[in-house]
């Protein structure tokens, strides 16, 4: 999937949500999956036209999901 033609926008939401599913599953594998969709979010909301709060939301939960992943904050539960 090349996401041409895809709003920068909608394209980094639907990675964000993929990563939120991914998160919620909480798989080790899972999680590395979340934060390679959450690296594509963010180089997607790195467009212009992006609103701010989104690329800020990107941006704390791609933080929290390496952190996770590198054992520097417990996952749920």
């Amino acid at each position: 999937m090349s996401g041409a033609g895809i709003d920068p926008g909608e394209r980094a939401e639907v990675l964000l949500l993929r990563a939120e599913e991914l998160l919620a599953s909480g798989g080790p594998e899972s999680l590395d999956e979340a934060v390679l969709a959450l690296e594509g979010a963010q180089d997607a909301a790195g467009g212009s036209g992006v609103d701010p709060a989104l690329r800020e939301r990107i941006d704390e939960r791609l933080a929290s999901a390496r952190a996770r992943r590198d054992g520097e904050e417990p996952g749920p539960g």
